[in-house]
């Protein structure tokens, strides 16, 4: 029956291939293949060339004479050191250094998008375009956190060609994709062609991950370049490639979407800075454990393991422990893709919200604050600092880790605050439960079963009350050595 089935598709593809055109079938005339395309957005794409000052390390590298290869007083010495030959014992020096990438036109004026990684610390910035008009370029405004960047070129006489931003929520895995740009700093206007791998890739490399994953083969000197689909429109800007030794590339390229970009282009255009929603929550993934406990029984959505004081979620009714599920409508996955979803929202627009709490769905209304001000009051990281010295005193009942007071002098080495109390980590057992689940030596126990704990031996009261329960998991809120709080579900012997 599948062969049959099978088959049956073949002679249909075989029948449709004789009746429509290669146009028809595929979007477009595989027998020209992209030139269209290319002619219409070709001009549209620059290259960015910048200069800026860059610590070049000393030392000789085991040269002779000091590091020098011939000894002072040598005819040749002035001249190899004239021209900066590796010396021995020096310290780093500051010299002037060249970076290349790509870019498009996306105003008639000369506006031109490119990466921040590119333009970043530039001391000066030079633009070419196909034709080899070469302009210089100051920054309008960049994002790091999205890597993002607007320039704006000077002396521009006439109208520019420009390049459109497409959907990329409606691009698909497999769909056919262009990428133009600067590879290797030299070969400008170069062409290239491939598929979508994937969507929504989360690489670890900031809070906004999102990339398309390509297969178009992108190069150094392709950032900020262009992925274009086959209609000839913008679907991401291409920024991060995984390279051989030698750079070169390997199939796996990723591009900030353009949905996303077109949002950071806009603000950066009309205040040459961004805004991003803010939440105020603490967040993590759900596990097994914490589902469990919390009669949810899934895994989609984001934990949140602290409510900031006087944020946004605080004001709007959220609490500890609530299960994030949707937001202002969409879906959340996973605690990973919250901050995105929230970052690009409008600051001071009032959201739904769909949370977990208690054995049902609950809708709450939160209007949302600014990323990066008020934020910035809540979110204090404490110093990395070894934990020594404590007062041992008691054991987390057979769950792998030994716990203590916290102490003055752990408060000052650590930068804990009077208003943290509870119980610290000070021994965590290889193989055990305490060190599968992530907890570590400095760790502060601050919640059993989501009770605050004063001490160890609140702590142990809450571990052997839960116990007595017969609960298979307690969760456990734990304030992390760089200020932040996670929950953790340790299950228990039975």
């Amino acid at each position: 029956m599948k062969v049959v089935c099978v088959m049956r598709k073949v002679w249909v593809f075989l029948a449709l291939s004789v009746v429509l055109s290669p146009h028809e079938l595929y979007g477009f005339d595989v027998r020209e293949g992209f030139s269209e395309v290319v002619k219409e957005t070709l001009p549209a794409v620059v290259s960015v060339r910048v200069e800026k000052e860059v610590e070049v390390a000393g030392g000789g590298g085991g040269l002779p004479f000091g590091g020098r290869v011939f000894p002072e007083g040598h005819p040749l010495f002035e001249l190899f050191d004239k021209f900066e030959w590796p010396q021995g014992n020096q310290q780093p020096r500051q010299r002037k250094g060249v970076a290349d990438g790509s870019g498009f036109v996306v105003r008639s004026e000369g506006i031109v998008v490119t990466n921040n990684h590119v333009v970043e610390g530039a001391d000066s910035i030079r633009v070419t375009t196909q034709e080899g008009e070469s302009y210089d370029a100051e920054v309008v405004g960049s994002d790091p956190q999205t890597d993002l960047a607007l320039l704006r070129l000077e002396g521009v006489e006439g109208r520019m060609p420009v390049l459109v931003f497409g959907d990329s929520d409606e691009a698909e895995v497999g769909d056919w994709t262009l990428a133009i740009g600067n590879p290797l700093g030299h070969l400008g206007g170069s062409v290239t062609a491939g598929i979508i791998s994937a969507r929504n890739r989360d690489i670890r490399s900031g809070i906004y991950d999102d990339y398309i994953q390509t297969d178009t083969s992108i190069n150094q000197g392709n950032s900020g370049g262009p992925l274009l689909n086959a209609d000839g429109e913008v679907i991401g800007v291409n920024t991060i490639i995984f390279s051989s030794g030698g750079g070169g590339s390997i199939g796996l390229s990723f591009s900030i979407p353009s949905n996303l970009a077109k949002l950071v282009v806009a603000q950066l255009l009309e205040t040459g800075s961004t805004q991003r929603g803010w939440l105020g929550v603490e967040i993590e993934d759900v596990s097994e454990d914490v589902s469990e406990a919390l009669d949810y029984g899934g895994r989609q959505g984001a934990l949140i393991a602290r409510v900031l004081p006087d944020s946004p979620a605080e004001r709007g009714g959220m609490k500890d422990y609530d299960i994030l599920l949707r937001f202002d409508g969409k879906e959340v996955p996973n605690g990973r893709r919250l901050p995105l979803i929230v970052g690009l929202s409008e600051v001071d627009s009032l959201v739904s919200v769909v949370v977990w709490r208690e054995g049902r769905e609950r809708e709450l209304r939160v209007r949302l604050g600014e990323r990066g001000t008020s934020e910035a009051r809540y979110r204090e990281e404490s110093e990395e600092k070894e934990v020594r010295g404590a007062k041992e005193e008691g054991v987390g009942g057979g769950l792998g880790f030994r716990l203590g007071e916290i102490t003055d002098d752990l408060r000052r080495r650590l930068g804990v605050s009077r208003d943290v109390v509870g119980a610290i980590i000070l021994e965590v057992s290889r193989g055990g439960e305490a060190e599968s689940k992530g907890l570590v030596v400095g760790d502060i126990i601050v919640e059993v079963d989501r009770r605050v704990v004063q001490d160890v031996e609140g702590v142990l009261r809450g571990l052997r009350e839960v116990e007595s329960r017969g609960s298979g998991v307690v969760l456990l809120k734990v304030r992390r050595r760089n200020g932040r709080n996670d929950v953790v579900g340790l299950r228990l012997k039975q």
